[in-house]
């Protein structure tokens, strides 16, 4: 299966809605954040306005997702895309690693 960009960014927003779901449930499950960004947000921004802040992030790169791929032509195409893939797979791959830690810690405060 080859990762698309399209397939990147779905990805990626369907792991950000994961996560703060199950962010929202580990903290009423007793659990703390440990982000040092999340928690500034928290502090500057509230939680409300940190979550469309992040949001408005994904629509973001969502908007630079598309409007890049048909702005460009020629050999910037695929200079972009290949940019692009790289953005993508990264901050997927990481926000993975973050929903994977807090199904761990999820875990471990319902068993004990």
């Amino acid at each position: 299966m080859k990762l698309t960009i399209k397939t990147l960014y779905v990805l990626l927003v369907l792991l950000n809605i994961f996560d703060m779901g199950i962010t929202f449930v580990g903290l009423q499950l007793g659990a703390r954040e440990i982000s040092p960004v999340t928690l500034w947000h928290w502090e500057k921004l509230g939680v409300e306005s940190s979550i469309l802040f992040r949001i408005g992030i994904l629509g973001f790169f969502g908007a630079i997702t598309v409007v890049g791929g048909r702005v460009l032509t020629g050999r910037d195409v695929e200079i972009y895309q290949s940019v692009i893939w790289s953005i993508l797979f990264s901050l997927t791959l990481f926000c993975l690693v973050v929903v994977t830690r807090n199904i761990e810690i999820a875990i471990r405060i319902l068993t004990v």
